[in-house]
């Protein structure tokens, strides 16, 4: 793994956690509409999943970030441990994308609740979403 410098690192871990609170935020507003919905059926169940794995992940992000930002913090009082600083940046970049997927994945399952045409339209612009994303990172 490629050493950052410490400034760097906690610039990006706040950014990363900024997001991830953003995002888990929507999701976990989405998750509370979904459950309070009174539809039924495997599609509403697999979009409380796929909602609610979102969710926490973005919930671990945030965590990982928050350490990661107190460890790369100029004035640490104790000796920075580069094992750690590398885990807590792994684990919450690793949560991040997998929250961003579910949550892509949500989205993309969204449109099959109101027809058959508009979940084509919904797993269409997902997937290319999917791809992109893919491409940009």
């Amino acid at each position: 793994m490629i050493e950052l410098p410490l400034p760097y690192v906690n610039e990006l871990a706040k950014q990363i956690s900024f997001i991830s609170t953003f995002l888990g935020g929507f999701s976990l507003t989405l998750l509370g509409t979904l459950i309070l919905s009174d539809k039924e059926g495997r599609l509403i169940r697999a979009l409380i999943v796929s909602t609610a794995i979102s969710s926490l992940a973005f919930v671990v992000a945030v965590m990982a970030m928050t350490q990661l930002t107190m460890i790369s913090t100029e004035g640490y009082p104790f000796q920075v441990d580069m094992g750690q600083l590398n885990s807590s940046r792994t684990m919450g970049t690793l949560a991040l994308f997998v929250g961003v997927l579910a949550l892509m994945t949500t989205i993309a399952m969204s449109g099959w609740m109101r027809s058959k045409r508009l979940g084509i339209i919904t797993t269409i612009l997902g997937a290319l979403t999917f791809f992109a994303l893919l491409f940009f990172s």
